[in-house]
């Protein structure tokens, strides 16, 4: 009767040791891309300027008068509203937009 014990006990504490390690693996690779997904982000000041929004402003005409229009404006366009999260590109008033600084 005592082995039966003794062996119920090993295989418990074999279990836990393998959840344990588990759960560490699991807390070390979240660390990991949590960290590279902050590294990789374009939050580097010398890689974007702010901009303020006035009335009737377009993300076209804004990259065109920033970048020139020899620059792909639908790349540009698409390089702003991915860097603000934009859903589309209506731009209100007074919005602020991080734009590169070099296109």
């Amino acid at each position: 009767m005592k082995y039966k014990t003794k062996k119920n006990n090993i295989k418990k504490t074999s279990f836990l040791k393998i959840l344990v390690n588990l759960f560490i693996i699991l807390a070390v690779v979240t660390f990991f891309v949590y960290t590279a997904g902050i590294s990789s982000g374009s939050d580097n000041t010398n890689e974007h300027k702010m901009i303020t929004i006035e009335s009737g402003d377009t993300l076209w005409r804004l990259v065109k008068e920033i970048y020139g229009s020899e620059t792909n404006i639908r790349k540009m366009i698409y390089e702003i509203r991915e860097m603000n999260d934009l859903e589309n590109a209506e731009l209100q008033p007074g919005q602020e937009l991080y734009i590169p600084q070099n296109p």
